[in-house]
């Protein structure tokens, strides 16, 4: 403007040339070009398209990468690595682990599965009669040990009976029953009773070594007595009763079996009760044959089915056996997982038993085979062992390991 009113006044009224219009002309031009370069450069500025003082490439943050973070990657996903995920581990996923897989553990390698063993209970329901303290001959205390003696270091004998070894394994308990006791209160069945635990040797000894025989065989009575009180015992546990008796049995309202078949029913009837309500009870006769057919419908009853096993005992060595057969295999062939079976990848899990000081000599178990091991239900973190896999740990001695390969077992 200023240079306009010089031209002005340099004129001093007189018309203004036509070279003076050309040269006004030029001066508005070149300012109005000043003008809009100018507003081009506050405009690329504002678009974060020039250097914005960081350092860096111009990219409007404080880092050096080149991207619109400041996590100081060249990626825009916030985190400290080139993945372009969302976490800074160092991988293609987004799930805070370094393996990749996509799942939120770290389980690459081999791994091994820790699993929780289902534990049984066994109630062991011994016949306190007095026909007990009869050795296995028949004779009364003279013609060799008495049942009753056998019986109990067959049971509680701290280097060879099974209590002891089996403690942390198997929840034991003890019902010794007999019929009214001495007391004068009548009570019917007299009951000796410690109940299930782990860890029970210790008690069950003391009570066991402080009784001795008395009198009558209410086994009916017993048998409803001690399936009453596993009932109220823990839920979801495998419940056996181990029946040992040296007689037929009487009842507590006809003690002295005026009615034999009666009574035999009556206790045939309890075990079938019994298994109606998830109990097992299996059956060892002490020095008694069976004439009547008897033992072989109580044990029929006990376990459902028309050919149970049933344990005729004339000697301790076969008594010994028959509770080797039955407490050994109520060890467990279910095991709970720590994780889940990812689908389709059952194979990338070995499953192997024995001395883990001498990995050469595992017996492995196959996925899917008849003596092998499957995934028990839908929740693919059940395991069971099946066939001869079973019966293996059962009598084996030794660890079960399981160990599953990179992506095989998904730990939640």
């Amino acid at each position: 403007m200023t240079q306009l009113q010089h031209i002005s006044h340099k004129q001093n009224g007189k018309s203004v040339s036509k070279d003076t219009d050309e040269g006004v002309h030029m001066e508005l031009t070149k300012q109005l070009r000043t003008i809009l370069t100018l507003v081009l450069l506050l405009m690329m500025v504002g678009c974060g398209k020039t250097d914005d003082g960081d350092g860096s490439a111009s990219d409007g943050d404080v880092d050096m990468d080149g991207d619109s973070d400041t996590d100081g990657d060249s990626d825009t996903d916030g985190d400290s690595d080139t993945d372009g995920d969302s976490d800074s581990d160092g991988d293609s996923d987004s799930d805070g682990d370094a393996d990749g897989d996509g799942d939120k553990d770290t389980a690459c390698g081999e791994t091994r599965v820790e699993f929780e063993t289902k534990t049984p209970t066994v109630l062991l329901l011994v016949d306190r009669s007095g026909s007990m303290d009869q050795a296995f001959s028949g004779s009364m205390m003279g013609g060799g040990e008495s049942k009753w003696n056998i019986a109990r270091d067959a049971i509680i004998n701290p280097d060879t009976g099974f209590v002891k070894q089996l403690e942390s394994e198997i929840r034991f308990g003890l019902a010794m029953y007999a019929g009214a006791d001495m007391n004068g209160t009548g009570q019917c069945p007299s009951l000796e009773i410690v109940e299930p635990n782990l860890n029970n040797y210790d008690k069950i000894m003391d009570v066991y070594k402080a009784s001795e025989p008395l009198q009558n065989t209410p086994t009916p009575d017993a048998i409803t007595a001690a399936s009453a009180m596993l009932l109220n015992d823990i839920p979801d546990s495998q419940k056996i009763i181990v029946l040992v008796t040296d007689g037929l049995p009487d009842t507590c309202e006809d003690p002295n079996a005026s009615d034999p078949l009666a009574a035999e029913q009556a206790a045939e009837e309890a075990v079938a009760a019994a298994f109606a309500d998830g109990i097992s009870t299996y059956v060892i006769s002490v020095g008694l044959e069976d004439t009547t057919g008897h033992f072989q419908k109580l044990a029929n009853a006990g376990l459902g089915t028309a050919d149970a096993p049933y344990y005729a005992t004339q000697e301790q060595s076969e008594l010994q056996t028959a509770f080797e057969d039955i407490i050994f295999g109520a060890r467990s062939c279910e095991f709970e997982l720590d994780g889940k079976v990812a689908e389709g990848k059952e194979a990338g899990c070995t499953v192997a038993f024995g001395d883990p000081g001498a990995p050469d000599e595992l017996i492995n178990f196959t996925y899917g085979d008849a003596n092998g091991w499957n995934l028990k239900d839908d929740s693919r973190s059940a395991m069971e062992l099946v066939g001869e896999a079973c019966e293996t740990i059962k009598r084996g001695k030794g660890e079960l390991q399981v160990e599953c390969e990179c992506g095989a077992i998904i730990v939640e």
